[in-house]
């Protein structure tokens, strides 16, 4: 199953891009959690690279920040693989 809805000039899928969190005590994981609730459809064909319960934990704290009732499914719907 391909990760991009788009594909390249030359019609092939592209690779996913794949972003780590960063270090789990630092402001990495908001910031990741921060991009993805922000682009929901860019979020669909990037991988994150980190700690599952860390980045919720993020993705919780930055929902709440915007009012945003379902970031943590905006930001981890795929879930850990």
């Amino acid at each position: 199953m391909p990760f991009s809805k788009f594909a390249t000039p030359s019609g092939a899928t592209p690779l996913p891009v794949v972003v780590t969190m960063g270090d789990p005590a630092g402001i990495g994981p908001e910031i990741v959690a921060g991009a993805m609730l922000e682009s929901p459809l860019v979020a669909a064909d990037v991988l994150i690279a980190g700690d599952l319960d860390v980045l919720k934990r993020a993705g919780e704290l930055v929902a709440k920040a915007k009012g945003c009732a379902r970031g943590v499914d905006i930001c981890f719907g795929i879930g850990d693989l």
